[in-house]
């Protein structure tokens, strides 16, 4: 628990900074990299088609994937910040089920490293 308390502190505190660095590095910049960053998503997306199915972004710099099978999303997304100290949003956060939200506003190769967390935590051989 107390990891995710810590996890959480350090999202709600770099969620809250408002300074035009970042929201040019968090929210405009990342709309630029997409055309880069989407084979990621799309490559993440098919080597983990049977655990989650995304759900295009939209110029957004998030992506959503729903959760298959009934996974409970919260329960996996415990299971990674327990296994890879990697804090990913379950869909319960913004008042639904069986989803997660993944941010792109990161360099690619920090993107690529926590998609081969997630993979690895579904039990996903492949990586990106």
């Amino acid at each position: 628990a107390s990891s995710l308390n810590s996890a959480l502190n350090v999202f709600l505190v770099v969620d809250l900074m408002c300074s035009p660095k970042v929201i040019y590095e968090v929210i405009i910049s990342p709309l630029f990299r997409w055309p880069k960053l989407v084979c990621h998503y799309n490559k993440f997306a098919e080597l983990a088609k049977d655990h989650l199915e995304l759900i295009p972004p939209n110029q957004t710099p998030y992506a959503w994937f729903n959760t298959k099978n009934a996974v409970d999303s919260a329960k996996l997304v415990r299971i990674i910040l327990e296994k890879h100290q990697l804090l990913v949003m379950p869909a319960e956060v913004f008042g639904t089920k069986n989803g997660i939200r993944l941010t792109y506003a990161r360099d690619e190769q920090l993107l690529r490293t926590c998609l081969n967390m997630i993979l690895d935590t579904l039990g996903v051989s492949e990586r990106l």
